[in-house]
């Protein structure tokens, strides 16, 4: 009646069948559980709100930090033997380095980089910091922008 090969078929596919459904439930269960562990941690991690109290305080102290050095930095340093630096450095105290050129920003950290060779040469440590802190602000103004942390209301700039 039945042929033997047939039988054997129709076994042979429902237990296909069977083992494919088997097998995708069972990596549904894994992954709902790899994601739920994922998910526990994340949550773990996350600030709670004295965290972010505490970050916005560090946010602006150094925000006002770095505004401070980009704001009254260039008239420490400006001498009257470099009048192109100079001009830059009063460019970016009255307009803040930020809406300099890029061409602008280029010079200045050229005229920076030779004024702190020569800090260096005759040993004026005040004078060396002063262009590494205001060299950095210009740096990373060039490579970043403005950016503000947590999304907070007030920056340290507003604090000037």
């Amino acid at each position: 009646m039945w042929d033997i090969g047939l039988v054997l078929s129709i076994i042979g596919v429902g237990i296909s069948i069977l083992s494919l459904y088997l097998s995708s439930s069972r990596t549904t269960k894994e992954d709902t559980k790899r994601l739920e562990n994922r998910l526990t941690r994340l949550e773990g991690n996350q600030f709670k709100p004295e965290d972010r109290e505490c970050l916005h305080e560090v946010e602006v102290k150094m925000n006002l930090f770095w505004s401070i050095v980009e704001k009254e930095f260039p008239r420490v340093l400006m001498k009257q033997r470099t009048p192109v630096l100079d001009l830059l450095l009063e460019k970016a105290e009255i307009n803040g380095v930020s809406n300099l050129t890029e061409i602008e920003q280029d010079q200045l950290l050229d005229g920076l980089n030779q004024e702190y060779d020569r800090a260096l040469e005759t040993e004026d440590s005040g004078r060396a910091m002063a262009i590494s802190l205001f060299r950095a602000t210009l740096i990373y103004n060039k490579n970043h922008g403005e950016k503000k942390c947590l999304d907070s209301p007030t920056s340290g700039s507003d604090l000037v």
